[in-house]
């Protein structure tokens, strides 16, 4: 996952912590936090800094590659191409919904609104 600078167009921020192809990348409402979904069936949050991105956590309860994924508050939410839709709460790292979808999910979103 690479971050740019979109004033000068300069790399920011470098990190390597999928071991397969970004599938889905996605920025909170409130532009601090960004998921990205990988075919290595993992979902990495990141901390969005001036500096560039800081790993937050890692949660790879999927057994199939990543096809969406959203973030929202302390939620991450992803699909996978099993059908299977996670939710998580990243501050303690445990999955709070866990369920089997009629069909692949092509996009997942959450919001902030109470």
């Amino acid at each position: 996952v690479s971050l740019y600078s979109t004033s000068c167009g300069s790399s920011l921020s470098k990190s390597s912590m999928h071991a397969d192809t970004v599938t889905c990348l996605s920025v909170s409402p409130c532009k601090s936090l960004l998921v990205s979904g990988s075919r290595d069936q993992s979902v990495v949050a990141w901390q969005l800094t001036p500096s560039g991105l800081k790993n937050e956590v890692i949660f790879d309860d999927l057994q199939q590659p990543v096809v969406c994924a959203a973030c929202s508050g302390s939620l991450v939410l992803a699909a996978a191409s099993d059908k299977r839709l996670i939710c998580w709460d990243r501050r303690s790292g445990q999955a709070i919904l866990d369920r089997e979808l009629d069909g692949i999910a092509t996009a997942c979103a959450l919001s902030d609104a109470t």
